[in-house]
This record gives structure tokens, sequence and C-alpha cells, in this order.
């Protein structure tokens, strides 16, 4: 089975284990670190098999200090501010983040989330807490508009 690891500050690692294993034989995890499953709520319990996690599906984990990430969000020359689950997925993060711009749902999917800086969209299926400097429980992220070709 495929179990695809993300951490803060790092990139993801894609493992390939027996449905037995279980995620303690596969995660280190610290004494203050948890696991969750991406977009859930709950911790995971470590004792589990990855079948019993997943099914018989690949899933993906995240490994965090964190109980909640601070986001801050940058649009137009405005910072807001809320807390997330660090699993949440950045599409979760960008649909509030739009939300509290008072972005309409149908222009906020024209809508990309960048780190400061950089002019590269960011993967909104990847979890918001993988985006953490390691030891921290929050990201500044910002809400750009994204670039279509003309033509």
């Amino acid at each position: 089975m495929r179990v695809h690891e993300h951490r803060a500050g790092k990139p993801a690692q894609t493992h390939e284990v027996a449905p037995e294993t279980r995620l303690n034989q596969l995660l280190v995890v610290e004494a203050d670190e948890r696991v969750y499953l991406l977009d859930g709520v709950e911790e995971v319990d470590v004792e589990l098999t990855v079948a019993e996690v997943f099914g018989e599906s690949p899933g993906h984990v995240l490994v965090h200090r964190c109980p909640t990430v601070t986001v801050t969000v940058a649009y137009a020359g405005v910072e807001k501010r809320f807390e997330e689950r660090p699993s949440a997925r950045l599409r979760e993060v960008r649909r509030q983040a739009a939300e509290a711009f008072g972005i309409a749902p149908a222009d906020a999917s024209g809508t990309e989330l960048r780190l400061p800086d950089s002019t590269v969209d960011l993967n909104l299926a990847e979890p918001v807490g993988a985006l953490t400097p390691v030891d921290e429980c929050e990201v500044t992220l910002d809400l750009v508009h994204a670039q279509r070709p003309q033509g």
C-alpha cells in the first residue's frame, strides 16, 4: 500500500508498505507530535495498521506538532488571520481566505495561494501544516489572481 507522509517544512515522502504495517512502524513520531489524516480533525491512532486506517486505498498523513495553525493571508495590501487545523488542505485555506476578503465563490476559483515573494502557485491539495516552518504553528500566504495567458 502507498502512504504519503507530510511534515512541516519538508517535502512529502511516499512509502510502499504491507497493509498489516502499523503506522508507528512506518512513521517516526516524537512525543509532542500528532498524526492526522489529510482533511481530518481527530488524531490518528498510530497503533492501527495501514489497512485499518486507509482500507484498500492509498492514503495521506500529516505529522505535526500543532493542534492548530495560525494562517495570515495577504490580498490587495490587506492581511486577514484565522486558525486552521494543520491537516486542512490549501483549497480549504483559499476558501476561507476568499470568504474573509469578501470574494465571491465564483471569483475565488480564479485565485491562487503563494508563499510571500514567490511567483509559484501552491498545490491546493497539500496540507497547510506542511508549509509551516519546523516547530512553528503559523504561516503567511499571499492570495493572488491567477495569471491567464492572453491571446
